[in-house]
């Protein structure tokens, strides 16, 4: 007796496992079959949007913000257009955040050259041991110089306090924490922007910016989520 109920339930095991494998295979079909080719067009629309400046050097980062990325804080609706497609509709959810995490500085081991040149900070790759949490800058700046407008943006903010989660990136681990500044309004960000860079806020020490938006387009309803 109990063989047989051992039997029956392993019949059931399989023949459920069977069912879901049936299910997720034909769910998987059907989005690739029948998925919205509008929705394509929306991420890649957004891409061309966004991508026009390839960052290579601090002034392409700083040119970045004040081109593309700014002009998503235009009021109203947002058009994202490619050719002769355009897709609007398009509304920003909250805004724009700028989030950098920072390296500390250490003694060098002091080579010739950096004897020679009075070299005597390095700073190294990132890790999650090194992670500058209060910050300093690489030239000497310190914060009783920055504007209170953008004071926000010096100050260090944990995983906690931002919602973060560690991302992967190409050159390593990247925590949820680090230096946060939120762009709202188009004309204030304006001003922002030109004000941290005129204060440094990316300099040796930075190794990683993050760009985080989100948008609704109502035509579609549709959420794209923009890293």
């Amino acid at each position: 007796e109990l063989w047989n109920e051992r039997k029956y339930f392993n019949r059931g095991f399989w023949f459920e496992l069977l069912a879901f494998l049936i299910y997720v295979v034909a769910l998987t079909t059907w989005n690739i079959l029948f998925k919205d080719s509008t929705l394509a067009i929306f991420g890649e629309l957004w891409k061309d949007r966004i991508t026009q400046i390839e960052v290579k050097s601090v002034e392409n980062f700083w040119q970045l913000l004040q081109g593309p990325v700014l002009g998503l804080l235009v009021p109203d609706d947002i058009r994202f257009v490619n050719g002769s497609s355009y897709l609007s509709g398009n509304k920003l959810i909250h805004g724009i955040r700028l989030r950098q995490l920072r390296v500390q500085s250490l003694e060098c081991r002091r080579h010739v050259v950096d004897v020679i040149y009075n070299i005597t900070e390095c700073y190294t790759s990132l890790s999650l041991s090194n992670v500058e949490t209060s910050w300093v800058s690489s030239n000497g700046m310190t914060l009783s110089t920055i504007p209170d407008g953008i004071k926000q943006a010096f100050e260090f903010q944990t995983d906690a306090q931002t919602d973060e989660i560690i991302y992967a990136g190409n050159y390593g681990l990247y925590t949820g924490s680090g230096f946060v500044f939120d762009l709202k309004n188009h004309d204030q960000a304006n001003l922002d922007i030109q004000s941290l860079r005129d204060n440094s806020w990316i300099d040796s020490k930075t190794r990683g910016v993050f760009i985080d938006c989100t948008f609704y387009n109502s035509n579609l309803a549709a959420w794209l989520v923009s890293r």
